[in-house]
């Protein structure tokens, strides 16, 4: 696979007679909008184009491809994982690395405590969250604005205010 592909999702399921995927994508709901609007897309290194897509729920697409016609065809292509060119959709590159600037940066809380280092952000949930490492442990904490206090961008730094008790239940 080229350095330029991105990874959205995986072919979950078929629908109908007429070879119809549907793709559960993984992203937010913002990149999941973005994905409903893609003309081709990459399997096994190999391009299809997109006769037609529509979000079908916030992290689904239904997608009917130009080279794939029947049921048959499409069972071929379950569990595989989807991809786009990164310079055909600008707009999800720039989401994708927006959304994961934060990425090794050093979380605080309010008492001036190092909770850990932002290992991801998963948002393929109905609530975003934060994977926080610290002494090879995992934090999965709320990635809310209202738990955010302050990010600090030149210093790497992320500032929250979790509720009390918070952090010790989230570790896994």
């Amino acid at each position: 696979m080229s350095k330029n592909m991105i990874y959205i999702g995986y072919v979950a399921k078929t629908h109908g007679l007429h070879g119809i995927l549907s793709i559960k994508l993984e992203g937010s709901e913002e990149f999941c909008q973005l994905c409903a609007k893609i003309c081709n897309i990459y399997i096994e290194a190999k391009v299809f184009s997109v006769k037609k897509a529509e979000l079908n729920s916030k992290i689904f697409i239904r997608t009917q491809l130009n080279e794939i016609r029947t049921r048959e065809e499409a069972k071929i292509f379950l569990r595989k994982n989807i991809y786009i060119d990164e310079n055909e959709y600008p707009a999800i590159k720039q989401l994708i690395q927006k959304q994961n600037q934060l990425i090794t940066f050093e979380v605080i809380d309010t008492k001036n405590n190092i909770i850990g280092h932002i290992k991801s952000i998963d948002y393929n949930r109905l609530q975003p969250i934060m994977i926080i490492t610290k002494n090879e442990k995992e934090i999965l904490a709320p990635y809310i604005k209202e738990f955010i206090s302050k990010i600090d961008m030149k210093s790497k730094k992320v500032f929250v205010d979790f509720p009390e008790g918070l952090i010790e239940t989230c570790f896994i």
